[in-house]
């Protein structure tokens, strides 16, 4: 908002700021003092309603903002500046309130930024469990030695005659990724809420594992033994390669990064070419193929939040499994808003949630306990 200083009366705005007079003086105000004016008045009133929960000093608050402007300087070829500084303060002022008001509301809405006391788990062939907290776990099961953490997980095959491979089951709860290397040297990065069913050694004709969830894959080649994903009802078969697959909900999506894959769902079967991503869609068996911008799909697993033209619906889903926060929509038609954003991790959810506030005057969000509650402005 813009106004042209030959339009307001510097004096009488400053006078009607500091003694609220109302009547036939505030009547003569042009339409850019009425714009700052109310500014200030709804500034004040909202301070008033803080003030009267406890959680903001209202009154003392408001003096010291209306000495500030008020000040006479020592030099009269001053005032002019005072004037200019006096509105850019009534702006200022506006606008830091207006974000503590709309994103902060209430003192309990505030955020927690601790990870979730929830940990990643390992459950072993032999019935055993491996909590993956801040120490490492060193552990021999079956055909391997593993080294574990919250951290990261490592699978090393042992000699020949070790007794044979049975199943582990890695479950990675919401708010949390962990980066696993099995014996053939491939890597798997489960994200939050996500499974993966592997074998602690690879001792047949090919590397089959299963996931749930979201999983990006660094397959190790090796032309003898083909790399295969059960997914949901999708399998992948590489021999070596990078890709993700997305199996979160009832569309399968499975996005090629580097090399080859063969996708197969409900008896047909596609190759994807670096680039591709396979759209399966598991309730009525349909298939898409189609170019992706890869990084789209895999930015989480470097560390970023990333989502372009995406409903706020599809965000906050993600955002709950990252997070580990529920989300509520008091308007139905607040899920189809569109927003395209990318935020650097570790970032709080506060700093996402202020990020999407301040691309659009449609929303607002409130905390309560672990539910975000998502309003109409």
């Amino acid at each position: 908002m813009e106004h042209s200083e030959k339009n307001i009366d510097w004096d009488k705005l400053l006078a009607l700021l500091e003694s609220k007079a109302a009547g036939g003086e505030a009547n003569t105000l042009t339409e850019e003092e009425k714009q700052l004016l109310q500014m200030a008045d709804e500034i004040r009133m909202r301070l008033k309603n803080k003030d009267a929960a406890g959680l903001f000093p209202a009154d003392e608050g408001w003096t010291r903002f209306q000495q500030a402007i008020r000040q006479e300087p020592k030099v009269v070829g001053y005032r002019r500046y005072l004037k200019i500084a006096a509105a850019v303060a009534i702006l200022i002022f506006a606008g830091w309130m207006g974000k503590q008001l709309l994103f902060h509301p209430k003192k309990q809405a505030t955020i927690a930024n601790a990870l979730p006391e929830q940990f990643p788990e390992i459950k072993m062939a032999n019935g055993k469990s491996i909590r993956l907290a801040d120490s490492v776990v060193d552990v021999q099961a079956g055909g391997a030695h593993i080294q574990a953490s919250g951290k990261k997980v490592v699978y090393k095959a042992l000699d020949q005659s070790s007794p044979g491979s049975g199943m582990d089951t890695l479950e990675v709860p919401r708010g949390r990724q962990v980066p696993v290397q099995l014996v053939d040297g491939t890597i798997v990065t489960l994200n939050a809420e996500s499974k993966m069913v592997f074998p602690q050694a690879f001792t047949s004709g090919t590397r089959t594992i299963e996931i749930s969830g979201e999983a990006y894959l660094t397959v190790a080649p090796d032309a003898a033994k083909p790399f295969v994903v059960n997914a949901a009802g999708v399998e992948i078969t590489v021999l070596g390669t990078e890709f993700n697959v997305n199996t979160y909900d009832r569309i399968i999506y499975t996005t090629l990064v580097n090399g080859k894959v063969k996708v197969a769902a409900a008896g047909k079967a596609v190759t994807l070419k670096p680039g591709e991503q396979m759209q399966y869609n598991s309730s009525g068996g349909d298939q898409q193929v189609q170019q992706v911008d890869t990084h789209l799909f895999t930015a989480w697993k470097d560390g970023v939040i990333y989502f372009e033209d995406a409903s706020l619906k599809a965000i906050t889903n993600s955002l709950a499994r990252d997070y580990d926060y529920n989300f509520k929509f008091k308007s139905a038609d607040l899920m189809d808003l569109q927003f395209t954003i990318e935020i650097p991790r570790p970032a709080s959810l506060q700093v996402v949630l202020d990020k999407l506030s301040r691309t659009t005057n449609k929303i607002v969000f409130r905390v309560e306990n672990r539910t975000v509650i998502i309003d109409k402005k």
